[in-house]
């Protein structure tokens, strides 16, 4: 990959341990008592680098393109209502992660650029297939005023940004 697109997945890793260390702190502010704890990484079941570029840009997409775009969304209406200091922990997390939306884009236009129709074609099954999040546990409103968005507030913007990320897939002529 370019060095400027290994940096920016990086600098975004980065971010997603701040954002860890933000919210753990404001979770203890409001008296949870949590520990934070890394995920097992799973490797690679991929054996051909068309099926790794393949893997990636599928991944990019769901996790990047629709995870981190709604991930943004949610973070900026939560920051609208909510109180400091969780406001401003929610507008900072949203900027990150529509870095992290933009940064899955491009990543999958790489895998794209590199595995031409190997990777085209399965990534459009995985576009059409996918769906927007499920539906959000709901969210009492003294949480809403501590950085939480509503459930309804959640699934309308699930679904928007399923919607904008499939209009923008089709722009790019991927599904």
């Amino acid at each position: 990959a370019p060095a400027a697109l290994a940096r920016r997945a990086l600098e975004a890793a980065d971010d997603e341990v701040r954002h860890a260390e933000r919210c753990l702190a404001a979770a203890r502010m409001l008296g949870a008592s949590l520990a934070v704890e890394l995920p097992a990484v799973p490797a690679p079941d991929c054996a051909s680098s068309s099926q790794l570029l393949q893997r990636l840009a599928i991944e990019s997409f769901v996790d990047g393109c629709l995870g981190e775009g709604v991930a943004a969304r949610k973070a900026k209406a939560a920051a609208q209502t909510a109180a400091s200091p969780f406001a401003d922990i929610q507008a900072g997390i949203a900027r990150d992660e529509a870095a992290h939306a933009a940064l899955g884009w491009d990543v999958m236009a790489f895998c794209v650029e590199r595995g031409g129709r190997l990777v085209r074609e399965p990534l459009a099954v995985a576009i059409a297939a996918s769906a927007p999040s499920g539906t959000a546990a709901g969210t009492a409103d003294d949480r809403v005023r501590s950085g939480r968005v509503s459930a309804r507030v959640a699934n309308l913007l699930a679904e928007e940004g399923h919607a904008r990320a499939l209009r923008r897939a089709r722009r790019l002529a991927l599904v």
